[in-house]
């Protein structure tokens, strides 16, 4: 019986994060699918400009999965004084990436695109695109880290309605 209790807890948690990940996926998808309509150079520079979302995104993933690993353990023991520390951890170092990040872009970015790509068009539009973007990586971090502890105490919905709202809105504004 405690098995079919896991299972069905387990589940249910896995479908929501499922659910979750393939909005967070459908947001990106509606950026490209609304610029494909202006230009393949425009396409292009959001694509270009999309691989360093890719990188900060999977160094926050590292830092926020590694967070619902350790703070799981300490959810199961019921300290969740220890939680918080590693969510605060995992919080500033989202944060100091987000930081030097945006620096980086805001002041090299023409240097940045050329690590993907060396045509000047694609760079021009991709740096437009770049300009813009950079402003949503401190939120991005905050966000990933948060529901990234979240997750830990087994508080999955709220990251999939936020997914939700977020897909309606970047799909409103695109």
């Amino acid at each position: 019986m405690k098995k079919r209790g896991f299972y069905k807890n387990f589940f249910s948690i896995y479908i929501l994060l499922v659910l979750q990940n393939v909005l967070t996926l459908s947001v990106n998808l509606t950026d490209n699918i609304m610029l494909g309509a202006y230009s393949e150079i425009s396409l292009s520079g959001v694509t270009a400009v999309n691989q360093i979302q890719f990188i900060f995104q999977q160094m926050l993933s590292a830092f926020a999965e590694g967070a619902v690993i350790l703070g799981s353990q300490y959810f199961g023991k019921k300290d969740t004084g220890s939680i918080k520390k590693i969510g605060n951890v995992a919080m500033r170092f989202g944060i100091g990436i987000a930081l030097i990040l945006f620096g980086i872009v805001t002041f090299f970015p023409i240097p940045v695109m050329h690590i993907f790509t060396t045509e000047t068009a694609i760079v021009k539009e991709g740096c437009v695109y770049l300009s813009i973007i950079r402003f949503t990586y401190l939120f991005f971090a905050v966000t990933t880290i948060l529901l990234a502890t979240l997750r830990t105490v087994q508080v999955v919905k709220i990251a999939l309605m936020l997914s939700i709202v977020t897909l309606v809105v970047n799909y409103g504004i695109n």
